[in-house]
């Protein structure tokens, strides 16, 4: 049975989510000596900079992250067989 568009993208956000947090405790923090996760300070400026920025505004490689999960919940639609609208397609 084929999943309801609302679980496969309920299903895409978990993966979404997961995958930033696997990132954000195995690659962007460092542990203390108590096995804390601790976000660098140069790390945490960084990410300040890009929350606060508008995404035209935000440099091409944050731009290309940006692309690459629209893409994703873009070919969930499609699989699902919704209807396109102008600009959507893209």
């Amino acid at each position: 049975m084929k999943q309801t568009t609302k679980e496969t993208l309920a299903e895409l956000m978990h993966d979404t989510w997961s995958h930033w947090i696997r990132y954000l405790l195995d690659d962007a923090c460092v542990r203390d000596s108590d096995g804390n996760a601790v976000l660098p300070k140069v790390t945490k400026e960084r990410w300040q900079r890009l929350v606060t920025t508008p995404y035209r505004e935000l440099p091409e490689c944050a731009k290309m992250t940006c692309r690459n999960g629209a893409q994703r919940w873009l070919d969930v639609l499609r699989s699902h067989r919704l209807p396109s609208r102008e600009g959507v397609t893209q």
